[in-house]
C-alpha cells in the first residue's frame, strides 16, 4: 500500500511539474487571451442548451408503473356511445400487447381498470388530480398497472406511444389524452389561455391554434376545455306579448309547471315525505311536439299559445362557463414527446411568430402561457432571487476575512463556468437540462466557491511572506493542486453509482447529480487556471491604479 501511495504521489509531483507548471506559465503570460478562451467555452456550453443540442425541459419525463388514458366524447352522448369508444381504445390496448409478443417483448401488463361514465382515477388520484371525480355519460377512463421496469422492456412511455398509434383517430371523441409519467410537472408543457370580450372570436381563434399545434411535431393529445353542453330548447319572448304583460320570467315559470310540475303540497306517509306535482298528464308531455299544445296564461287571466307569445328554437347549453378578468376564456392544451420535440422552442416559436399574427387578425383577444410554462417562469424567478441572495451572502462572508472588496469577485469568478462542466455532462449522458440540473448547480457553486477560496488563500499567503505576485500565484497552485484535484475526483467518483440507477425514484436526482458531479470534474481544472489568471490580472489593475494615482 504504501508503495501505491509513493507510485501516486511521485506521478502527481511529475505532472505538476512537467505538465500543470508550464500550462500555468503560459497561461499567466496570455492572461487576457486566456479569459477569453474561457469565456468563448462558457458561451459554447450555453449555446448547447439555447440551439437544442441538449434539451432543456421543465421537468424531466420519468416513466410510471401507471397509464392512464381518459377520454371525453362531446356532451349529450350517451353512456353506449362512450362504452364503445372505450371498447376500441381497450382493443387497441390489446392488439399493442400482441403486437409486442410478435417481436418477443415481454408482456409488461399487470392489471387494467376500465371506467365508463367517470375518471375518478386522473381527478382524483392521478398526476393530473384536481381533487374532484368527474362523472357523466360522456366520460371514460382505463387505469393500466405495469409490471415493475427490470421486468419488461419498454417503459411506460414508451408503451404508450405504442398504444396510441394502435388506436389511431377516435373521431367520436372529443379528446383523448394520456398519462404515463411520474411526478411534478404533470402540467401539460403546451397550455394557451385566450380570453375576450367577443366569445365567438374566442371560439375561432383556439380552432386557428390547434390547427398550428397540429403542424408541430411530437405534440400529440391537443384539446381545449371548452364545452358546449347538451342540446336545449332556447325561448325568447315576442315584443307583441309584452304588450299583453307577459315577461321572460313569466314565460320560463309557466313553461316549467307544465311540463316539471308545480308543488301544490307534502303528504306525509309513514316517514316519507311526499311532494304533489301539478303538471300535464304524461301524454301531453312525452314529446317536443305536445308545445304546440300549451297555453301561455296572461295576467288578465286569458290563454294564448305558446308560439304567438315566443319564440322557440333549439341550442346548447353551458354546462360551465370559465372567465378572466370578467372575460370567457378557453384554455387550449397539448402533450409533447420531449424525445423528439422542444416544447419551450415551440412556445418561443408560437410567441414570436403566429399568436402575434393572431392578435392582428382579432384585436380584442388576448393570451397567455399558462401550465409549464408559468410553473417554470415562478421557478425561475424564485430561484433567481434565492441564488442572488446566497451570492450576496458568499461575498460578505468572503470580504471580510479578505479584507478586500476585489478578491471575493475572484473567487466567484469560477461559479458561471460551472455550466460548462453540467452541459458536457448532461450531453454525455444524453440527459435533458430540468429544473432538477438547476439544483445541481446551486450545489456545485459552494463546491467551487470552496476550491477557488483554498487557491487564492494560498496565493495571499505566499504573497505575504514576501513573494511576488507571479511567484505566489505559480506556487499557491502547485501547492493546490493536489488537494483541490483529489477532493474533486472523490466527489465525482461517488455519484458515479446513481448515474446507471434505473429505478424511477433515482430519476429526480440523477440530473441534479450530473450537474454537480460532471461540474466539480470539469470545472475543477478551470479553477487551477482561470482563477490563477484573474488574480494576477487583478494585479494588472492595482498597479495600474497605483501608477494613475501617483501621477495624479
Amino acid at each position: 500500500i504504501q508503495l501505491l501511495q509513493r507510485y501516486i504521489a511521485n506521478g502527481l509531483e511529475a505532472f505538476i511539474d512537467s505538465i500543470y507548471r508550464p500550462i500555468l506559465h503560459i497561461c499567466l503570460s496570455m492572461r487576457y487571451l486566456t479569459v477569453l478562451v474561457f469565456v468563448a467555452l462558457l458561451v459554447l456550453s450555453i449555446g448547447l442548451i439555447h440551439f437544442g443540442w441538449v434539451k432543456n425541459v421543465f421537468f424531466p419525463a420519468i416513466p410510471s408503473t401507471y397509464i392512464i388514458a381518459s377520454a371525453v366524447l362531446p356532451e349529450g352522448a350517451s353512456i353506449e356511445n362512450t362504452r364503445e369508444a372505450m371498447e376500441k381504445v381497450e382493443s387497441a390496448l390489446t392488439s399493442t400487447l400482441i403486437e409486442m409478443a410478435r417481436e418477443g417483448l415481454r408482456n409488461p401488463l399487470l392489471h387494467k381498470a376500465v371506467t365508463v361514465g367517470g375518471q375518478a382515477y386522473s381527478r382524483s388520484f392521478g398526476p393530473e388530480a384536481t381533487g374532484d371525480e368527474y362523472t357523466g355519460d360522456n366520460f371514460g377512463e382505463i387505469v393500466v398497472e405495469l409490471v415493475q421496469h427490470d421486468q419488461r422492456d419498454l417503459t411506460s412511455i414508451e408503451f404508450t406511444d405504442r398504444w396510441r398509434k394502435a388506436i389511431g383517430p377516435l373521431p367520436e371523441t372529443k379528446s383523448l389524452a394520456f398519462s404515463a409519467q411520474n411526478g411534478p410537472g404533470s402540467e401539460p408543457p403546451i397550455e394557451i389561455l385566450l380570453n375576450g370580450e367577443d366569445f365567438q372570436t374566442v371560439q375561432v381563434a383556439t380552432v386557428e391554434i390547434e390547427n398550428e399545434l397540429r403542424r408541430y411535431e411530437g405534440l400529440f393529445d391537443i384539446r381545449n376545455d371548452y364545452s358546449g353542453g347538451k342540446e336545449e330548447l332556447l325561448l325568447s319572448i315576442k315584443p307583441e306579448a309584452e304588450a299583453l304583460g307577459l315577461t321572460q320570467t313569466a314565460l320560463a315559470v309557466q313553461v316549467r309547471q307544465a311540463f316539471y310540475g308545480l308543488e301544490s303540497q307534502r303528504v306525509q306517509r309513514g316517514r316519507d315525505d311526499i311532494a304533489v306535482m301539478v303538471r300535464y298528464p304524461e301524454r301531453e308531455r312525452l314529446s317536443l311536439g305536445h308545445l304546440e299544445n300549451l297555453r301561455i296564461r296572461t295576467p288578465d287571466g286569458n290563454e294564448v299559445p305558446l308560439y304567438d307569445v315566443a319564440e322557440v328554437k333549439f341550442g346548447q347549453g353551458l354546462p360551465t362557463i370559465n372567465r378572466i378578468d370578467r372575460t370567457r376564456s378557453i384554455t387550449i392544451q397539448a402533450n409533447a414527446d420531449t424525445l423528439i420535440t422542444d416544447a419551450k422552442g415551440i412556445r418561443r416559436d408560437l410567441a414570436e411568430r403566429f399568436l402575434p399574427q393572431l392578435t392582428k387578425r382579432y384585436p380584442n383577444l388576448d393570451w397567455s402561457f399558462q401550465g409549464q410554462a408559468k410553473e417554470e417562469e415562478e421557478s425561475n424567478s424564485s430561484l433567481i432571487r434565492n441564488f442572488s441572495l446566497v451570492l450576496a451572502g458568499m461575498y460578505i462572508l468572503m470580504a471580510i476575512p479578505f479584507r478586500s472588496y476585489l478578491q471575493p469577485l475572484v473567487v466567484m469568478s469560477v461559479i458561471p463556468f460551472g455550466i460548462v462542466g453540467a452541459v458536457l455532462g448532461h450531453l454525455i449522458l444524453g440527459l435533458p437540462f430540468s429544473l432538477f440540473s438547476n439544483f445541481g448547480m446551486l450545489a456545485l457553486s459552494g463546491v467551487l466557491v470552496n476550491d477557488s477560496l483554498v487557491l487564492v488563500d494560498s496565493i495571499n499567503n505566499q504573497r505575504r511572506n514576501g513573494a511576488s505576485i507571479a511567484t505566489a500565484i505559480r506556487e499557491a497552485g502547485a501547492i493546490r493542486f493536489r488537494p483541490i484535484l483529489l477532493t474533486s475526483l472523490t466527489t465525482f467518483f461517488s455519484l458515479l453509482p446513481l448515474y446507471s440507477e434505473e429505478s424511477p425514484q433515482a430519476q429526480f436526482l440523477i440530473p441534479m447529480a450530473t450537474s454537480l458531479g460532471f461540474g466539480v470534474l470539469f470545472v475543477t481544472f478551470i479553477t487551477l487556471i482561470l482563477v490563477p489568471v484573474i488574480y494576477n490580472i487583478l494585479g494588472d489593475i492595482q498597479s495600474l491604479w497605483s501608477w494613475i494615482s501617483g501621477r495624479e
